[in-house]
């Protein structure tokens, strides 16, 4: 494996490969092309069910060492690389969560494709092909090529991939409990309903690696949801950001060292005025997890990552409509018949949600879990997006047209 970030490695790093002869391992494959499919599924998942490596086509290598750099042939690099996405996509269950594929070319104009596996976390993958040779066949890899992962082999794979599962589970569930007590958190917080945004790296959980705090500190560039004011301090669990009114909070967010993120944010509570608002609320949610894309972007982290929103001691709350559109069309799209919209229990513990591209929009990302809160108090969709799935943007003139 190139000792390099994928951005970084370029054809020298190639050239290196051979004029070292540099041999093929465990974590290293070369092709001189990809005659078919299943032999690039084979590679890639054998790579990733192990611990991960790079796969490089356009080399050719006589017993594992590399003897002539002859690059492959194509019109079009972008279109290339899509069609080799799209065969890992498809032919592989489950899918990869993550893949960095990229062409890279000589001087002379010859090309590389240059495609650097994570070890995947949701092991074993298994092939998806006609080819009865390579179908439902799960490979593994060790320092003498890829080979065939044995029924031992997989049971320990499949094991340590619901113990990593179950982890991630048990982390949101105490974090949860934390909150809800008030008791060893970074901040003391208000009472009444609160919103948890949880995001967890499934690296943190696979790993024992943490970030540099100096690293963290200098990239934390955001504020704790709904505030504008905040203050930022180191702490045991890495730095916290916080929101301070008097001795208690109404807002924090905890950036653990190794790069998982708790965010909570006090809904209004007292008796006369328990409201979750349906606009201003995902507004600041979407704000919130927009910030926190470019952080992690910034800081390298490896993907996926699981999203979750947790909404809780909100039972009784109620459901605020914000715009007067709401109330225009709130008997042609709710589905109860009560008149006002109350949330029915004390706990909203929603799915988790996959992030595999940083790009995609935080509202995009939303959409899913903001559904299911609506659906909660009867209402069949978030109209807060329009028929296609879109955030509105300009909320109140989209439905007056």
């Amino acid at each position: 494996m190139i000792s390099k970030r994928f951005e970084d490695v370029e054809f020298s790093d190639i050239e290196a490969l051979l004029n070292n002869e540099v041999a093929e391992s465990k974590t290293l494959e070369y092709k001189r092309e990809i005659s078919s499919n299943e032999k690039l599924l084979a590679g890639v998942s054998a790579l990733a069910n192990t611990v991960g490596g790079d796969f490089i086509i356009g080399i050719e290598a006589k017993d594992g060492i590399p003897i002539n750099l002859k690059g492959v042939s194509f019109s079009n690099a972008d279109d290339e690389i899509l069609r080799l996405e799209q065969i890992l996509q498809t032919g592989l269950e489950p899918r990869l969560q993550s893949q960095n594929i990229k062409n890279i070319q000589s001087p002379n104009g010859d090309n590389f494709i240059f495609i650097r596996v994570n070890r995947s976390w949701i092991a074993p993958h298994r092939i998806k092909c006609k080819d009865k040779d390579y179908n439902d066949k799960f490979y593994g890899r060790h320092s003498s090529g890829k080979y065939p992962m044995d029924v031992s082999e997989l049971r320990t794979v499949f094991m340590l991939t619901e113990q990593l599962t179950e982890r991630i589970k048990n982390f949101r569930r105490e974090r949860i409990q934390k909150i809800q007590s008030n008791e060893e958190i970074p901040a003391l917080l208000n009472e009444g309903g609160k919103i948890i945004l949880h995001l967890l790296p499934l690296n943190a959980f696979a790993t024992s690696d943490v970030f540099d705090i100096f690293e963290l500190n200098k990239k934390i560039q955001f504020s704790p949801i709904s505030s504008n004011s905040w203050d930022k301090r180191i702490n045991l669990d890495g730095i916290v950001v916080s929101r301070r009114v008097d001795s208690s909070t109404n807002s924090y967010t905890q950036v653990f060292r190794n790069g998982c993120i708790e965010a909570v944010n006090c809904l209004s509570w007292n008796e006369d005025d328990k409201d979750y608002s349906s606009r201003y609320d995902e507004e600041q949610i979407i704000k919130a997890l927009s910030e926190y894309q470019n952080f992690y972007s910034d800081l390298g982290i490896e993907l996926p990552i699981y999203f979750f929103l947790t909404i809780v001691d909100i039972k009784d709350y109620k459901f605020h409509l914000d715009d007067d559109f709401h109330r225009i069309y709130e008997v042609q799209y709710r589905m109860r018949g009560d008149d006002k919209p109350f949330i029915d229990r004390n706990n909203l513990m929603l799915p988790d949600i996959t992030i595999q591209n940083l790009d995609l929009p935080a509202a995009e990302i939303l959409q899913p879990a903001f559904n299911l809160i609506w659906n909660s108090v009867g209402f069949t969709r978030d109209f807060n997006y329009d028929e296609n799935g879109k955030w509105i943007e300009d909320l109140r003139n989209f439905y007056r047209n």
